[in-house]
C-alpha cells in the first residue's frame, strides 16, 4: 500500500509541476487564459495537485514509522 501511495504522490506532484510550468510559460507569452480558463484558476489547480502529493508522501512516512 505504501508503495502505491508513494508512486501516486510522485505522479501527482509531477502533474502539478507541469501544470504550474504551463501556466508560467503562458503568462510569459502575455496570455491570460489557458484552455479557456483564467491562469489563476489553473495555477490554483496545479498548487492543489502539489499539496495533494505532499499529503500522499506524508502518509507514506507515517505508515512506515508505525
Amino acid at each position: 500500500m505504501d508503495t502505491l501511495l508513494n508512486i501516486l504522490g510522485t505522479l501527482i506532484g509531477l502533474a502539478g509541476l507541469i501544470v504550474c510550468a504551463a501556466v508560467g510559460g503562458t503568462w510569459f507569452m502575455g496570455e491570460y487564459y489557458l484552455m479557456g480558463l483564467e491562469l489563476l484558476v489553473v495555477l490554483t489547480g496545479g498548487v492543489a495537485l502539489m499539496v495533494a502529493a505532499v499529503l500522499f508522501k506524508v502518509q507514506v512516512l507515517v505508515m512506515r514509522s508505525f
